[in-house]
């Protein structure tokens, strides 16, 4: 398998929303546009991911125990959250 891809940023400008005083929440203590640097995800959509059959088994699995244990015992646990 090759190297995935870097991500990256680019410099956007910001503008407060007009009508709101100050801008974020009328407590900024910024006046008019502001840059700020965005991410740029890596695009991996398109990339191939050669995963072990051993590895799928163990992962599907454990999706096929997870869900059985929600059937079971979700009702008991979920005040927990997740």
């Amino acid at each position: 398998m090759g190297s995935w891809p870097a991500a990256s940023t680019e410099k956007l400008l910001w503008e407060p929303a007009l009508g709101a005083p100050g801008g974020f929440g009328g407590h900024s203590r910024i006046g008019g546009p502001q840059e700020y640097e965005a991410s740029i995800p890596a695009l991996i959509s398109d990339l191939s991911l050669d995963v072990p059959a051993a590895t799928l088994s163990a992962a599907e699995e454990a999706g096929r125990e997870l869900s059985r244990f929600d059937a079971e015992l979700g009702h008991r646990v979920a005040a927990l959250g997740p």
